[in-house]
């Protein structure tokens, strides 16, 4: 899972899917922009990188047509697609070419690419979209990371820095280290070479492995709980129908009297007990999975989105 940052740092991942995450220290936040090109080109000089990438965000909106989102612009080098594995669905990903170049190309991910374009069944690539008021061509578009609804539009971090934000600091910088190193290791080690860099530690490392595994084991701890409620649910639901059918037995006594003198054997007596039963679980079911779509649709069009964000 990719980190995001909203402070000046260092974000690292391995080659698997464990990693580690650094960003200026809490308190300093504001005032650090230490962190500079130079910091991620020697950073992914050392032998136990795989690759290193400046990153400059902001959130700016894209317009097609009439359609005006919002989005988050990520300015990246061109190793970024290295350091977040990026799996290309069309197009491709812009070179060391278009960084040096201030190029206007833009990669998008698939969220975008259907939010912008939702009658376009064919390939976007080529397409110019305005960003604030400057046109970029979609170039490549990317498979979404995780499960994220965020809309991001990818640029060479020297666009970013030049046409949008003025500024030459940088936000953070991602790196991916092989999948031989321990990620504590390299932690200590990064840590230890900015370090010596900046005179000081003016950043905080976060170890994407832990924040991962957090993720999961509260995932994995929601999903047992919401299990146990609907076991809980269903239980008491039973008891309910049961009680209904037991309520329902009793007052027609005499209706199953006069049908048993009539030559209604006891197996059609229970037979049709059995399956008003299941037409009352049937239809009460039913019921509650429309009431249960149309409010988690209204929770979706109302819910305000909470990013996950390293503290």
């Amino acid at each position: 899972m990719p980190s995001r940052m909203v402070d000046d740092g260092v974000s690292m991942e391995t080659s698997g899917s464990a990693g580690i995450a650094a960003t200026a220290a809490e308190e300093k936040a504001e005032q650090i922009t230490t962190l500079t090109v130079g910091d991620a080109n020697e950073l992914a000089k050392l032998p136990y990188v795989v690759a290193a990438t400046p990153m400059s965000s902001s959130t700016s909106t894209v317009r097609v047509g009439d359609k005006e989102v919002s989005v988050m612009v990520s300015g990246v080098g061109y190793q970024h697609f290295v350091t977040r594995n990026s799996k290309l669905l069309e197009g491709r990903f812009f070179d060391k070419r278009s960084v040096d170049d201030l190029a206007q190309d833009a990669v998008i991910d698939a969220n975008a690419k259907t939010t912008l374009f939702p009658h376009e069944y064919g390939s976007v690539i080529g397409k110019i979209v305005l960003l604030k008021d400057m046109p970029v061509r979609i170039i490549g578009v990317v498979k979404e990371m995780g499960e994220a609804k965020n809309l991001e539009v990818l640029l060479p971090y020297t666009t970013v820095q030049t046409r949008m934000t003025g500024s030459r600091s940088l936000q953070s910088i991602m790196a991916r280290v092989n999948d031989t190193m321990d990620a504590a290791e390299a932690e200590k080690m990064v840590t230890t070479f900015l370090t010596k860099r900046h005179g000081e530690q003016d950043f905080v490392i976060f170890n994407i492995d832990s924040w991962q595994n957090t993720i999961q084991a509260t995932t994995e701890t929601f999903a047992l709980l919401i299990a146990c409620i609907a076991g809980i649910s269903l239980f008491v639901g039973g008891i309910g129908v049961m009680n209904i059918m037991l309520v329902a037995v009793s007052e027609r006594t005499n209706e199953i009297g006069v049908r048993m003198a009539i030559g209604a054997r006891r197996s059609d007596i229970l037979q049709q007990f059995l399956i008003e039963a299941v037409l009352v679980c049937l239809l009460g079911g039913l019921l509650g999975v429309l009431i249960a779509a149309v409010f988690g649709m209204l929770f979706a069009q109302f819910s305000t989105e909470f990013p996950l964000i390293p503290a």
